[in-house]
């Protein structure tokens, strides 16, 4: 739900190196790091104006000119402006630099590479009730050496970022500040807004902040960053893609240690049939793709296994939505057949039967490993879906289950605009 529009402008610190990130994103300074379609700056951005952030001044420093490129080709739906460093000014000067081409005294300020799921209008309720001229948001966590321990009395900040202090709460990147007051303790050129700014709001007594629960993610080493790519995943989907599903596991209830051996025991997942239906706007062609060696064992015949399938498609038809084709692999797994997943035959069978498929614009879900290995033989993207069994594969993304696969896509943005 999208909350009441505010006209405080917010600030976005994304000028730093991004050094210990690097080794894994080598050529886009750290919030552009890549989500998906989209990068986490735009990401970000995203989730703010959807809780009524409407204005935003984007800090920026190394490598500016991605940054720029990337937005300036975009209908952004929210104002955009830039603060440019000429030369390196820290996150204080950064901050400063930003605040003199803006013309409210009330300031959001967030940090690039971080993402903290809080209420913005709850905190800047908190904030002004605070009466002091800067406000943080805190977060909960036990990771000293990394961030550092803030200690508050009542709300008020006494000491920052020290891993001597008890307790277990951390700056989140998430600011609230009056600009004049701000404005007033800062020099000119550079400097930090951590270990220089804070200390004196500390010392003049106006640095107060509050605990906040939310998911918290912090883009600053790789291990996390894949966290984040995972979680904030997003791809535009037009009719040149195709989706191939798994079955049992992600269309339908498996039965574990047996087989759906008549249309009967054939049970949707709570929310299956209404994702493929809205799946199917997006996708040129959805295709389903199983193993079914129960026919090779002779516990079912193609013909049971067939009239399952009708029903499956009938059943999304019905809804509006629609399966192209199903595909299924008989064998036994010993006999090791080309068609039976993980290897890749029945996707070269399905384009086959349709030669406009690209294995690169297409889209593997599935609830094991067999499913994933199959996709990535094939080059398609994979998504792995929570599952009774243990995963040793490394999909694209994890999902819960096809239902919070929706959110992965999304309609192409028109350029045009």
């Amino acid at each position: 739900m999208t909350n009441k529009k505010t006209e405080i402008p917010c600030i976005v610190l994304a000028g730093g190196l991004g050094t210990r990130l690097q080794s894994t994103i080598r050529d886009v300074v750290k919030p552009m790091a890549p989500m998906g379609h989209k990068p986490f700056l735009h990401v970000l951005m995203d989730h703010l104006y959807a809780q009524g952030i409407n204005k935003f001044v984007l800090a920026l420093g190394y490598k500016s000119g991605t940054v720029l490129k990337y937005f300036d080709a975009l209908p952004l739906p929210y104002t955009l402006q830039y603060s440019i460093e000429s030369e390196p000014l820290g996150t204080g000067g950064a901050l400063e630099q930003a605040l003199n081409g803006i013309t409210s005294n009330e300031v959001l300020v967030i940090n690039g590479d971080t993402f903290f799921d809080l209420s913005i209008s709850q905190f800047i309720q908190d904030a002004r009730a605070s009466g002091n001229s800067f406000f943080m948001a805190l977060k909960d966590s036990s990771d000293k050496k990394r961030y550092g321990n803030v200690l508050l009395q009542g709300q008020q900040v006494t000491a920052f970022n020290r891993t001597d202090l008890v307790g277990n709460l951390q700056n989140a990147g998430v600011y609230w500040l009056n600009k004049a007051a701000f404005l007033s303790l800062c020099v000119s050129g550079p400097s930090s807004l951590e270990n220089e700014l804070f200390p004196k709001l500390i010392a003049k007594k106006q640095l107060s902040g509050k605990c906040y629960l939310g998911f918290f993610i912090d883009m600053g080493i790789p291990e996390d960053y894949f966290i984040a790519q995972n979680y904030f995943a997003r791809f535009y989907i037009d009719e040149s893609w195709t989706l191939f599903l798994d079955r049992d596991g992600v269309i339908n209830e498996r039965v574990v240690g047996d087989y759906i051996k008549q249309v009967e025991s054939f049970k949707f997942i709570e929310g299956a049939l209404e994702t493929i239906v809205d799946l199917s706007v997006l996708f040129g062609r959805i295709l389903v793709v199983t193993n079914q060696q129960g026919i090779g064992k002779g516990l079912m015949t193609r013909g049971n296994l067939e009239d399952i399938h009708r029903y499956m498609c009938s059943e999304v038809e019905k809804k509006g939505g629609r399966i192209d084709s199903v595909y299924y692999a008989s064998e036994l797994a010993k006999e090791n057949s080309n068609l039976r997943k993980p290897n890749p035959g029945m996707g070269h069978l399905a384009r086959t039967e349709f030669p406009e498929i690209d294995f690169q614009k297409s889209v593997m879900v599935g609830d094991s490993d067999s499913d994933v290995l199959f996709g990535q033989a094939l080059g398609m993207i994979t998504v792995k879906l929570n599952a009774y069994e243990a995963s040793t594969s490394n999909p694209m993304i994890r999902r819960k289950d096809l239902k919070a696969c929706l959110n992965l896509f999304e309609k192409p943005i028109n350029r045009s605009v």
